[in-house]
């Protein structure tokens, strides 16, 4: 099978100031500020939230995005990275629309929005329509793009067991829905110079009672807003935006920074995960919350004022036909009643938690 390289490079770190506690926790030493991971071309894109980064203190990780374990180093681009460099001909633009009315849906219903290459808005309101509006832009390295071949890229929906789907579609994809779930493959071939490559930047208005998945791949980002039922945004290179929200809220990321803004102080216990970026979460002053943090290089800031450090955990996972205990790298620490558990993962980057003001 044909691999390829990522390599994951560390950020600069720089203190934002202004903040009455500070939690420093150093890590290691010395750490190689470099993590390279190698993955096969054939990607698995059914992303199953949350996504876990395993993150070893040696160096050794482990990132599960439900697509499989992908570990070890080489060299070259994420497969089927949108770079308009890479071809010569003109783009080929079409605007896309889709409204689906709510006898296509019910209150239960959980959307997910799967997209590839380009950006995922989503806002929620108070209407009953489900309102797809974007771009659909073409490319090709080779000749023009025909009709047929435009055809062959497409933005689809499709309800299926309890859930509404939202997908790309093209001769790149493998789509089976299967088990209650989308089985969503991707693949490229780098030396095809007749492929077509396609890039959706996406902006959906969707009832704010409903639950949401959104995610998307490469050159793009993820911004949600005004959602109340649960939000589990997730990217690959870019960043993830959740605003304005109530209910439980998970993001993640590998290269890009996670901005959340909680309109009520969380109830459920959440988490959030990238590689290579920071995390910053905005929380009404009632926050009440124990906080882990596990980084190979970041700190965790706070401006909240009643806290205390926790004894170090000893947690205990399945290992084959028996058990491991792992001891955390670093204390847990304890917001207010320490109500709910948040996690925090990363590799390369710091988190900031603060008090909304507004």
């Amino acid at each position: 099978m044909k691999r390829i390289l990522i390599t994951l490079t560390a950020l600069c770190l720089i203190s934002i100031p202004g903040f009455t506690q500070n939690i420093s926790i150093d890590i290691q030493d010395e750490i190689n500020h470099e993590l390279a991971i190698e993955i096969p071309l054939d990607i698995n894109l059914d992303f199953d939230f949350p996504m876990e980064i395993d993150i070893n203190m040696d160096m050794l990780s482990n990132f599960d995005f439900g697509m499989g374990s992908f570990e070890g180093y080489s060299e070259g681009d994420w497969y089927g990275n949108w770079n308009s460099n890479d071809f010569k001909g003109d783009p080929r633009i079409e605007d896309i629309l889709i409204i689906l009315g709510n006898d296509e849906y019910n209150a239960d219903t959980e959307i997910i929005i799967k997209n590839i290459n380009g950006d995922v808005k989503v806002t929620g309101y108070d209407g009953d329509e489900i309102v797809i509006k974007g771009i659909k832009e073409l490319r090709k390295k080779r000749g023009d793009i025909s009709d047929e071949e435009a055809a062959e890229h497409e933005l689809k929906t499709k309800l299926y067991e309890g859930k509404l789907y939202v997908y790309v579609d093209s001769p790149n994809a493998h789509v089976e829905f299967r088990n209650g779930k989308l089985d969503y493959h991707w693949h490229w071939d780098d030396n095809d110079r007749s492929r077509v490559n396609a890039h959706f930047d996406l902006e959906i208005q969707i009832p704010k009672n409903l639950a949401l998945r959104a995610s998307t791949v490469n050159s793009g980002d993820v911004f949600v807003e005004k959602m109340e039922n649960g939000v589990r945004a997730s990217n690959v290179n870019g960043s993830v935006s959740v605003k304005d929200v109530r209910g439980y809220t998970t993001a993640n990321t590998v290269n890009g920074d996670i901005e959340v803004w909680f309109l009520e102080s969380p109830t459920q216990n959440t988490d959030f995960q990238t590689v290579n970026g920071k995390i910053e979460i905005y929380s009404p002053k009632d926050l009440s919350a124990v906080v882990t943090f596990e980084s190979l290089h970041g700190e965790l800031y706070t401006d909240f004022e009643q806290i205390k450090r926790l004894p170090n955990r000893l947690n205990k996972e399945e290992d084959g036909d028996g058990y491991r205990y792992k001891i955390n790298s670093t204390s847990p620490i304890q917001i207010g009643d320490g109500a709910i558990e948040m996690g925090f993962e990363l590799v390369n980057g710091d988190v900031y938690i603060r008090t909304r003001k507004s």
